[in-house]
């Protein structure tokens, strides 16, 4: 699986007992696979620094998240490029 750079919309729910927060980030840069997933070596740094403002204590929260609108791919602009040479 190839990772690429993607600008996106993202909907992240955290959870901890309880409590459950929903954070939306617009135009943000996150690092996904071909299946338009965070990968799994990434996905706790990611959601790290997507939460920090708004997160304290991470470990004791659970994350899910749902990407919902691609805006920009870098895979497919070196795609581009590797098709005009």
């Amino acid at each position: 699986m190839s990772k690429a750079l993607y600008i996106v919309d993202i909907a992240i729910t955290a959870r901890r007992k309880r409590e459950i927060k929903r954070i939306h980030k617009l135009s943000h840069p996150v690092i996904l696979d071909d299946t338009a997933r965070i990968p799994k070596e990434d996905e706790t740094q990611q959601l790290r620094m997507m939460t920090k403002d708004f997160i304290k204590k991470f470990e004791e929260w659970t994350f899910t998240y749902e990407v919902l609108k691609h805006k920009f791919s870098s895979n497919l602009y070196n795609n581009k490029i590797v098709n005009y040479k």
